[in-house]
C-alpha cells in the first residue's frame, strides 16, 4: 500500500548570473501542504537554493535544499550520490526543531509535519560529462507520517513504484506563479 502523497512540486533550474549558487523555483505544483505556502515570498514565487554542506559528518549529508525566506533548510538531500555519481533518486525529511537554528531563530513551519518525509527525482543533462553536474529540474513529492519508512519509500521510487501517482500529479501541476 503505497502512503498518503500529500503534494507535488517540480522545481526548475533558474540561470541567476549573480549568484553563484543554484536557484530552483517551483514552475508546478499539486496538492495542499500548509508548511510550504509560509516559504513563498511577498511575490507568491516559491524557491529553493541547493547547497553544500559544510559538514562533514558521516551522517550528514553532501547537499541540502534552503528556502529563500529566513535562510531555512527544508531536508538535506540523502543518497544525492551513488558509487560518486549523481543517483537521480534522493530522500528527506523536515526539521523536528521547533525552532532553526538560523539568526532569527524562526519558528519551524513543518514542525507539525516532522513526521513527514520528502522523495525526490533529480534531473540533469547526462550528455554534459561534468564531475559535479548542475540539475536541471529536482521533482519532489511530499509523503504523510512516512519519515521512518522513507528509504524504503526512495527505492520503491527507483522500482517505478509511484509512476502512476506521479503521472497523474505531473498532469494536475499548475504554476504557483507567472515568470
Amino acid at each position: 500500500m503505497n502512503p498518503t502523497i500529500n503534494c507535488y512540486l517540480k522545481l526548475e533550474h533558474i540561470l541567476n548570473k549573480e549568484k553563484k549558487t543554484a536557484r530552483y523555483d517551483c514552475t508546478a505544483f499539486a496538492g495542499y501542504y500548509p508548511p510550504l505556502e509560509t516559504l513563498k515570498n511577498k511575490k507568491g514565487q516559491l524557491f529553493f537554493y541547493l547547497m553544500r554542506s559544510r559538514n562533514d559528518k558521516s551522517t550528514t549529508p553532501e547537499h541540502y535544499l534552503q528556502a529563500s525566506k529566513d535562510s531555512m533548510n527544508l531536508t538535506g538531500l540523502f543518497h544525492y550520490w551513488d558509487e560518486d555519481k549523481l543517483s537521480g533518486f534522493c530522500s528527506g525529511y523536515p526539521s523536528t526543531k521547533e525552532l532553526f537554528d538560523n539568526k532569527k531563530k524562526t519558528p519551524n513551519p513543518f514542525y507539525e509535519n516532522r513526521n513527514d518525509a520528502f522523495l525526490f527525482i533529480i534531473h540533469w543533462d547526462k550528455d554534459k560529462q561534468e564531475p559535479m553536474p548542475t540539475p536541471t529540474a529536482i521533482e519532489m513529492i511530499v509523503l504523510q507520517d512516512t519519515k521512518v519508512l522513507i528509504d524504503a519509500y526512495r527505492k520503491q521510487l527507483i522500482l517505478g513504484g509511484f509512476d502512476e501517482e506521479l503521472n497523474m500529479l505531473r498532469g494536475q501541476a499548475k504554476p504557483i506563479f507567472k515568470y
